[in-house]
């Protein structure tokens, strides 16, 4: 079986402006509030509408997570 390699093609004003990313500070509740909000509005008030915002949310938290910054052996071992 044959894999397949596809990357699509960005251009340099894609790339310059995803690197160029606006934080926004907000709680994880107003964040599963919105989620929600966004898929009620295709699929209505049903359970099924629950199950795809927890996917979206497990996509977003463990796909989109922000590292913590390493730190150096000596730091967190001592200066031995």
């Amino acid at each position: 079986m044959q894999t397949l390699n596809w990357r699509p093609q960005i251009s340099k004003a894609s790339r310059e402006n995803m690197r160029r990313r606006k934080i926004i500070r907000t709680t994880l509740g107003d964040l599963v509030a919105a989620v929600t909000d966004e898929v009620r509005a295709f699929i209505g008030d049903s359970p099924a509408a629950y199950i795809v915002v927890s996917y979206v949310m497990s996509d977003l938290l463990t796909r989109h997570r922000a590292r913590a910054p390493k730190r150096s052996r000596r730091a967190v071992f001592g200066n031995g």
